[in-house]
């Protein structure tokens, strides 16, 4: 602890510093809770997210607009709660085989419960994009440092091995909206993600992760008048005619399987997001942001495997399971206007896409035959897979877009987009920890269809802001 509040101290210094000198900033408190995610944990057993609190101090540095740099003092309380899958045992001899994956998870009060509570120092890059209600998006490091923690568990075994590491470093991605409530106070909404990078127990691959929402205020400390008669408070509104566009809708995935080793059924889900659009002259503009989707596939057949389609002899199995993973996707798209109106939007570019966690849910079937009786056992499946998904995909977007104007500057705006990933579902490295038999999961690509519903928010007004 010394470590860190040698940190504290000078983070406090610093800010009173600013303080003192500064004429664009803000400084407020927070509170909200946050909903575990863990990260790089072994495959097999269920992870549940379990809520904690989380609450702060934050300070803000408006050091060249539209830029802000972030800090502050805070506290999370991070649980994580697995449930292992128990073994069954019968009575008859011709069943005491042992199931080593994916056997039922128990109902009952099997399993291990981990409360960790961490001090967090956070250091962010903002871009505030002023509108109606001002946005703002931002990305960096956090430092955490642990406070305190206990593991407790009434099963046999426990999931951790080793001891709790007492500091972490890892990434932390923001955005969020602010509203004036006064000429110096403001109240926001902001929702993170973090995602730690050091492996947090002695013997395990896993590493800490969250998402969070927090509500706040912040006050605006005064602005010294500036001697040459130019107010800083006039250049509120970006020059840059930027809009935000907020949308959602449904998605349609599927896997292209490239060496033919079964059919895969496709997977509806969902997408939510925002897009941040930069207007160039001739009626071209570039658009960017950041999407939530789910993507994967399912399987209805017979296997060995709950998570592939194998061409084993010995399909043990009738699987009906699906595997999905969460993904932040980040496009960079070319928006190529169509007709006079230019209301109707070709858009293409690259994409990146970052895997959240993964899972395998469902159920599968067996069948037991002997001289003397039939069984038949229906297993529910809820593997955690994140492990073995490839960490992030690149690929290509595609698609349409037509805009509806309403009053005020605001626009509702529909899209469809087709999207292509060129990296395998799965991380070769990581399938030889688990079963692939025929080379099945090799291979496997995702493509997505996704429409979407927005609402597009055009910048401030002109003036606005202004004394």
């Amino acid at each position: 602890m010394k470590f860190s509040r040698k940190l504290v101290l000078i983070l406090l210094f610093s800010v009173f510093w600013i303080t003192a000198n500064s004429q664009r900033f803000k400084a407020g408190f927070y509170s909200g809770i946050n909903f575990s995610d863990i990260h790089g944990q072994e495959y097999g057993g269920k992870w549940s997210s379990i809520s904690g609190p989380s609450a702060g101090l934050s300070f803000k540095y408006n050091f060249l607009k539209p830029f802000t740099l972030v800090t502050g003092v805070g506290y999370s309380g991070i649980n994580y709660k697995y449930t292992p899958y128990s073994y069954p045992y019968f009575s008859y001899p011709s069943l005491l085989e042992p199931y080593y994956n994916s056997i039922i998870a128990p109902k009952g009060p099997y399993g291990t419960v981990t409360n960790l509570g961490f001090t967090r120092i956070p250091l962010l890059l903002e871009i505030n994009v002023p509108s109606n209600l001002n946005f703002h998006l931002g990305a960096g490091v956090i430092f955490s440092f642990l406070n305190g923690g206990n593991s407790s568990h009434n099963y046999m075994y426990s999931y951790y091995a080793g001891k709790i590491k007492k500091k972490d470093f890892g990434y932390l991605f923001s955005a969020g909206w602010d509203y004036p409530i006064t000429e110096k106070l403001d109240a926001g909404v902001d929702i993170n993600y973090y995602t730690g990078r050091k492996i947090f127990y002695e013997n395990s691959k896993s590493r800490h992760g969250y998402s969070e929402i927090t509500f706040g205020l912040s006050y605006k400390f005064k602005e010294k008048e500036r001697s040459n008669g130019n107010a800083s408070s006039g250049r509120d509104s970006t020059s840059a005619p930027a809009f935000l566009t907020y949308f959602a809708g449904p998605s349609y995935s599927w896997i292209k399987d490239t060496k033919g080793n079964g059919g895969y059924l496709p997977l509806l889900a969902f997408n939510i997001g925002f897009n941040l659009t930069i207007p160039f002259r001739g009626g071209l503009s570039f658009t960017t942001g950041a999407k939530f989707e789910r993507t994967g596939y399912g399987i209805k057949d017979s296997s060995n495997l709950f998570y592939f389609i194998t061409g084993d002899s010995k399909r043990t199995y009738y699987d009906d399971t699906r595997v999905s993973t969460d993904r932040l996707v980040i496009p960079f798209l070319l928006d190529i206007p169509f007709g006079k109106s230019q209301r109707i939007y070709i858009s293409t570019g690259p994409l990146l896409a970052f895997k959240l966690n993964g899972r395998n849910t469902g159920t599968a079937i067996t069948e037991g035959r002997w001289d003397s009786n039939y069984s038949v056992r229906k297993i529910t499946v809820f593997d955690d897979m994140e492990n073995v998904l490839n960490d992030f995909d690149t690929g290509w977007i595609i698609g349409g877009s037509a805009l509806f104007p309403l009053n005020s500057g605001y626009s509702i705006k529909l899209s469809l987009n087709y999207s292509s990933g060129f990296r395998d579902f799965y991380e070769k490295s990581s399938l030889s920890d688990i079963a692939y038999p025929d080379g099945a999961g090799l291979g496997l690509r995702n493509r997505t269809i996704s429409l979407s519903f927005g609402i597009v928010v055009p910048s401030s007004k002109k003036g606005e802001g202004k004394k």
